[in-house]
């Protein structure tokens, strides 16, 4: 496929500009808890975004999943490591809106009995401060 550069982003010869493979960012979040919002297909690409987003936070962390589309065993993992660092510091991580592909990794690997989940991340803000 064609690919032209126009204004810093990638356009294909039909025009469409494919979306970014991820995004990992820190939002806007009730004090004492971290929102870390991950959103398009998380692999292992993603790995040290993740792991630098979450170390070094001193608080609750709701991570919100409601823009993943895909997630690999790679981010499942450093979704595991972080939560075992997380309640070794007293703190706490609740996985907030997954989507469907997400949610079936997460059964298929055994990790909803290891990983607190909650529907919105309302619901995840109101599980990690009470």
């Amino acid at each position: 496929m064609d690919e032209v550069a126009r204004e810093g982003l990638v356009v294909d010869a039909r025009g469409i500009r494919p979306p970014p493979g991820y995004e990992v960012r820190r939002g806007d979040a009730p004090p004492g808890v971290m929102l870390l919002v991950l959103e398009g297909e998380l692999d292992m690409a993603a790995t040290a975004a993740v792991r630098g987003a979450v170390d070094g936070g001193g608080a609750d962390v709701v991570a919100d999943l409601a823009g993943v589309s895909f997630m690999d065993s790679s981010i499942l993992r450093e979704l595991l490591r972080a939560d075992a660092d997380l309640r070794a510091a007293g703190h706490a991580l609740v996985l907030a809106a997954p989507r469907r592909p997400v949610v079936r990794l997460l059964e298929l690997t055994g990790a909803t009995a290891r990983l607190a989940v909650a529907a919105s991340a309302t619901e995840a803000f109101t599980r990690v401060r009470s």
